[in-house]
């Protein structure tokens, strides 16, 4: 993934946007863009994976995680 300094920021959100889906789909990752921002779902079970990858491989280098969110549906509609 490479940035030219004349991409404009949307340019570079949709690359990275591209880039994750293409390296994360197979875990089965889901890459949404809202307000100029990019979330990705990871499942449980590739969360340490797509954490490293995203730090150390070669196309990310990020060095920051800036959210990490979980969700217990086990008492999901059921009423107290």
């Amino acid at each position: 993934m490479s940035y030219t300094p004349d991409m404009t920021a949307d340019e570079r959100l949709d690359q990275l946007v591209e880039h994750l889906e293409e390296h994360f789909e197979e875990q089965g990752c889901e890459v949404h863009r809202d307000l100029a921002e990019v979330t990705m779902v990871v499942p449980r079970e590739y969360l340490l994976k797509v954490a490293g990858k995203l730090r150390t491989g070669k196309d990310f280098g990020f060095e920051q995680l800036m959210d990490l969110c979980g969700v217990d549906y086990s008492a999901y509609s059921q009423s107290e």
